[in-house]
């Protein structure tokens, strides 16, 4: 299987229709009554400055407003449009979803940024899993890129050691360093997919007023020769949601 693909989405409306209502959601939270019609532009050069506002008005209540994001019902009914499109790429006829799909909204303070990690560090599947990552805004260098590093195919399982504080997993970088780095260009429309073994992070959002708003799910094959039952399920919620991660490689039933 290749490492990575950058694909064109099948259809763009709905990406759109999650803007408008994730735009909705925020002047729910902003109290926000003015519903005059707004053009879609207007509405994707707004958004913005509406969720930075909200920040910086009440960390909490944007909290609130995150948790709720993920429900938003023009999220969840990406997956059908997104599941035809990974057949097509990896000619797999039966394929899981690997969790509900998650809208990160990266605020320009940068506070959560991901370092150098693998998926297979946090989720115990086979190989064969791969994550999808799409933006819903313009790319902008400053917006801090997803960065990847390439030529993984034979690395396996990198070494690195659980923490109960952020970040959970850190790669020992020794490992990393003799593989080149990459920070693809992928645009509004367009969808990167990597399989688990492939390390990347999170570069900074030095944009100042512009939150980086993206999407990741991840999907299981299971018409490869290793499926297992027991692969397919995400390393126990108990211990994801305690940061109980010391003991993790005990509980990992599946070797990359």
């Amino acid at each position: 299987m290749r490492e990575y693909f950058i694909k064109n989405i099948t259809n763009k409306n709905n990406l759109n229709q999650i803007i408008l209502e994730l735009d909705n959601l925020v002047d729910f939270y902003l109290n926000f009554r003015n519903k005059k019609n707004k053009s879609l532009p207007f509405i994707k050069k707004n958004l913005h400055k509406k969720m930075v506002t909200l920040a910086k008005k009440d960390r909490k209540l944007f909290g609130k407003f995150f948790d709720a994001s993920q429900c938003i019902p023009s999220l969840h009914s990406l997956n059908s449009n997104l599941l035809k499109d990974i057949k097509k790429i990896f000619n797999f006829k039966l394929i899981q979803i690997g969790d509900y799909p998650r809208l990160r909204l990266d605020l320009p303070d940068n506070r959560n940024n991901d370092p150098w990690h693998q998926e297979a560090m946090n989720y115990d599947a086979p190989r064969d899993s791969i994550t999808l990552w799409l933006p819903l805004v313009k790319m902008y260098k400053s917006l801090g890129r997803l960065e990847i590093k390439r030529d993984s195919k034979k690395i396996g399982l990198l070494k690195y050691s659980t923490h109960k504080t952020r970040p959970y997993f850190r790669v020992c970088k020794k490992s990393l360093n003799k593989l080149p780095s990459w920070k693809p260009y992928v645009p509004f429309g367009k969808f990167i997919v990597f399989n688990h073994a492939v390390p990347h992070r999170s570069t900074r959002n030095v944009s100042k007023k512009f939150v980086r708003i993206s999407i990741q799910i991840r999907y299981n094959f299971l018409d490869n020769k290793v499926y297992n039952n027991a692969n397919y399920i995400p390393t126990t919620p108990r211990l994801v949601s305690r940061q109980e991660v010391s003991n993790f490689e005990s509980k990992r039933s599946f070797k990359i």
